[in-house]
Parts: structure tokens; sequence; C-alpha cells
């Protein structure tokens, strides 16, 4: 692992979630004006204070955990991430396991091999054509857009399994680190066959 400031995972979180609305709607862009949309956003975060960073972050228990760990960057494999629980309104049990079990419920999805509540069916076809979009650009997103990723169980235990017990909802299985940004790229790499991909790795 290669130690990084603090400050460089918050540039690459915000430029994340800039790129987002890229690709909600499907592959439609091209390499180029993926890249030209890139740097100027990259170029942008950069030029900023770290104080301006924050105020863009607005998420407080993000921001707080962020300010709180040591950052260092390496290659991690998916196996070992749990995603955020019920991500982009997934049912819970599609959650429950490692990145490459979210990643083979889709598949078991889009091949109609199992069925979601209604409540839920619109948003689980919206988040399959967002995974399409990341994997139809998937050599750019990945060594571009590197995952961030906590402690395990700081997300999965202390914010949904603590809630999930007291409700008697399905419990998230806990792995070596829970994604805190960038759930539906590593759902999205796993479907496309990768095993290990760029990730900020924050240490307590």
């Amino acid at each position: 692992m290669i130690k990084v400031p603090r400050r460089e995972v918050k540039v690459y979180f915000l430029l994340a979630d800039a790129g987002k609305e890229l690709f909600a709607q499907g592959p439609i862009f091209n390499k180029r004006e993926l890249e030209e949309y890139y740097s100027y956003m990259l170029g942008a975060y950069n030029k900023m204070e770290e104080g301006e960073l924050n105020e863009r972050i607005t998420n407080n228990v993000r921001l707080n955990r962020y300010d709180n760990m040591d950052w260092h960057k390496a290659n991690i494999k998916l196996e070992e991430m749990g995603s955020w629980p019920e991500m982009k309104g997934l049912p819970i049990e599609f959650t429950t396991g490692n990145i490459p079990e979210v990643a083979r419920m889709i598949n078991k999805f889009k091949k109609r091999e199992i069925e979601v509540s209604k409540d839920r069916l619109e948003k689980t076809k919206r988040c399959a054509k967002k995974l399409d979009s990341i994997i139809a650009n998937v050599d750019f997103v990945r060594p571009n857009f590197p995952l961030i990723l906590f402690p395990g169980g700081e997300v999965r235990e202390k914010d949904y399994n603590n809630h999930a017990r007291k409700n008697a909802k399905p419990l998230c299985e806990i792995f070596q680190y829970d994604i805190d940004d960038g759930s539906e790229r590593a759902v999205s790499y796993s479907l496309a066959g990768l095993k290990d991909v760029p990730c900020y790795v924050g240490i307590r």
C-alpha cells in the first residue's frame, strides 16, 4: 500500500460523485468526451483548498471518517469488499454478500431467474442499466475512479446491521472492507470479469 494524503481521497470522491450522472442513462458517451469531462473536473477540484472540498462533502459522517483515518492506495480484491446495503434501491437480499455475490444476483435478475418486489423493480432495472453503462466504459473508469474503502463493518455493521437487528431485517456479512464510494463500479467490475481494482483504503 502507498500512503496518500486525505485531501487526495476527497478530490476523488467528489470527482466520482460529479461523474455519476454520466453513466445513469446508458452507454452514451465516447472516450474523448469522458476524458475531456474528467480532465476538466479533476483540474477544478485540484485547485481547491481542503476546506472548500470539505464544504462540498455534505455527509458529515463520511467527512468525519475521512478526517479520522490514514489513507493508502492499493489494488484490492473485489471478493474482500461489501457494498452499501441496498445500494441504489436494490433488495437487501442482493447486497448481504460480497461484491461477486451482488454481481451474481444482478445476473440472475437480468436472466429473469429471480424476481423482486414491485416497489424495488424499477430501481433494480435502473441500477442494472447503469451497471451496463459502466461496463461499456470500464477501461476508462477503472484506472480513473478508484473505489474508496473503509475497514470492514464501518458501514455494514455500524450503520446497517445495528439497525437491522432491532427491526428483524436480514443482516449483511462483514468482509475485510466496506465500500464507502463506488459500490456500482465495483459490481460492474465483477460483472466484467475483473478480480481486483485500484482503491483508496482508510485505516484507523
